[in-house]
Parts: structure tokens; C-alpha cells; sequence
């Protein structure tokens, strides 16, 4: 087994395991929200990470998901520019890219 498939295998055990390292989170492009796994990079916010009461005053969440969950449950990736509901807050994609099965999502509070 290659390093690229130990990767591949741990990001649904463990990267994104709600028991681990990753939150439920609600994502909506609108078709309805549907849940995800997502581990939230709180360095890269300049707020507390508390999903419930998300600081709309930072701007930005930026947060990690299964490109193929993704897929699965709304047949499209994100792109740049496209609305999508962060557990029902409004907010516009800034940023996407995908490495190793994973997609790194930078999303801005919507006025």
C-alpha cells in the first residue's frame, strides 16, 4: 500500500471521524442542506470555532470535507463564487482545492 493510500483511507477514519477530529455540520447549496464530517481549521479563523454561534463579524470559515461525500451528496464540487448555506448561515465559496480525496473550502459570511 502506497502513502497515498494510507491518506486516502484516513480521511474518513480519522482526519474526519466526528469521534476524532471533525464536527456535523449542515451544508446546503440549494438543494436542500444535507450533513457532513468537516474538520474546521480554527487557525485559520480569527474567532472561536463554537458552530452553534459562528462570529459573522470574522468573515471567513475555512473547513475540510470528502471530496467524494461531497459528490455523493450534491453531484457537483464547489466552485468559486457559488452560494452555499453553513449550517443555515448564508455565505459565498471564496476558495476551493482538493488534495487527496479532501477539499479545502474557504467560505465569507454573506451581508
Amino acid at each position: 500500500m502506497s502513502f497515498k493510500d494510507y491518506l486516502s483511507r484516513d480521511v474518513s477514519s480519522v482526519f474526519l471521524n466526528t469521534e476524532e477530529f471533525a464536527e456535523s455540520v449542515f451544508l446546503d447549496m440549494g438543494a436542500g442542506a444535507r450533513e457532513f464530517a468537516v474538520s474546521i481549521d480554527t487557525e485559520a479563523m480569527s474567532h472561536n470555532a463554537n458552530l452553534d454561534e459562528l462570529d459573522r463579524s470574522s468573515g471567513e470559515v475555512y473547513f475540510f470535507v470528502s471530496v467524494s461525500e461531497f459528490k455523493e451528496k450534491f453531484n457537483v464540487l464547489p466552485r468559486s463564487g457559488d452560494a452555499l448555506r453553513f449550517n443555515t448561515v448564508p455565505c459565498t465559496v471564496i476558495k476551493v482545492t482538493e488534495t487527496h480525496g479532501v477539499l479545502a473550502v474557504t467560505l465569507e459570511f454573506s451581508a
